[in-house]
C-alpha cells in the first residue's frame, strides 16, 4: 500500500473511532447506536434490520448484484419479506452501473415482488450506499449490495447506527433521489 493511501485509511480509522466514542458517551445525544464495520461483512446486520422493520426501509445504491448470489439473495428476500409484512420499501439504484445487466435482474426482482423500485435518472452519478430503516436507524458506508462486499472478501467500511434525526435527514435526501 503507498504511503498516501496508508494515511488516508489511518485517517479514516481515527475519525470513525473518535465519531464513535464521541456518540457513544453522548457528545452527540442523538446518536443512540453505533457500530463500525471496517473490513467485517455488514450483511447479516442489514439483514436483521430489515426483518425488523415496521415502517419503512430506504435503500440507495449504486450497484446491485444479481439477487442469486447467496448473500445478495439474503438482503434481496429481507426486502421483500418487509414489504410483504406491509412496510414501505423504496430501492434507489443507479443505472449506469448495471454492468452485465446484474442491477437490472435484482430490479426485476424487487419490482415483480411489489417492492418500489426504480432507477435514478438525474445527470449525475449517484454513487451512495445507503440505507434508513424506521426513521430510526442509518446504514452508510462503501459496500454496494453485491457478494464481495456483504460476505467481507472486499476491504470495506461502513456504520449502522440509531439517531431519529440523523434518520430523517437522510430519509428525506433519499425520497428526494426516489
Amino acid at each position: 500500500m503507498m504511503k498516501n493511501q496508508k494515511l488516508v485509511l489511518a485517517l479514516l480509522i481515527i475519525s470513525f473511532v473518535f465519531l464513535g466514542a464521541w456518540a457513544n458517551s453522548g457528545g452527540l445525544n442523538t446518536v443512540r447506536r453505533f457500530e463500525f464495520y471496517l473490513g467485517d461483512p455488514v450483511g447479516q446486520e442489514l439483514i436483521d434490520l430489515f426483518g425488523e422493520a415496521s415502517e419503512t426501509i430506504y435503500v440507495g445504491m449504486y450497484y446491485y448484484m444479481t439477487p442469486r448470489a447467496v448473500a445478495v439473495k439474503d438482503v434481496t428476500d429481507a426486502l421483500i419479506e418487509a414489504s410483504e409484512r406491509g412496510v414501505e420499501v423504496n430501492v434507489g439504484l443507479e443505472s449506469r452501473a448495471d454492468v452485465p445487466g446484474w442491477s437490472s435482474q435484482a430490479f426485476g426482482r424487487l419490482k415483480e415482488a411489489g417492492v418500489n423500485v426504480r432507477y435514478y435518472e438525474d445527470d449525475t452519478i449517484q454513487h451512495l450506499k445507503a440505507a434508513v430503516i424506521d426513521e430510526h436507524y442509518v446504514f452508510v458506508g462503501s459496500q454496494n449490495l453485491s457478494y464481495s462486499a456483504l460476505v467481507g472478501q472486499n476491504w470495506e467500511s461502513g456504520v449502522i447506527f440509531a439517531s431519529p434525526v440523523i434518520a430523517k435527514k437522510m430519509e428525506k435526501y433519499l425520497k428526494n433521489q426516489q
